[in-house]
């Protein structure tokens, strides 16, 4: 199970190494970086960090819908079209992080 991911390579990492007291971890990636990492006396929480990751995922997929939203009036707009077919209804469907974070809090 995992427990906590030490995100800074931008490649897989092909090389670890621990020193003797446990303090420091030495990692060397296939993007040609060398990172070092210290130990802290921070708490882990897993409950924390599963909730992070599922916000960080839904802020992501937000972003892209928007994106691609921003992009879909972008080309009405250059084609003379009026892209809001849907009446003013369209925003209310749509999901974002704080209304599912709203609907986890109901059920």
């Amino acid at each position: 199970q995992l427990i906590h991911a030490l995100r800074g390579h931008h490649a897989e990492v092909w090389s670890l190494a621990v020193s003797r007291d446990g303090g420091l971890l030495a990692s060397a990636s296939r993007d040609r970086s060398l990172r070092l990492w210290s130990r802290s006396d921070e708490q882990v929480f897993l409950e924390e960090e599963r909730e992070a990751e599922v916000e960080a995922a839904l802020d992501a997929s937000l972003e892209k819908t928007q994106q691609a939203a921003e992009a879909e009036e972008e080309e009405a707009a250059t084609l003379g079209v009026d892209g809001r077919s849907e009446g003013g209804a369209g925003a209310a469907g749509r999901r974002t992080a704080e209304s599912v974070r709203g609907a986890e809090r109901v059920l």
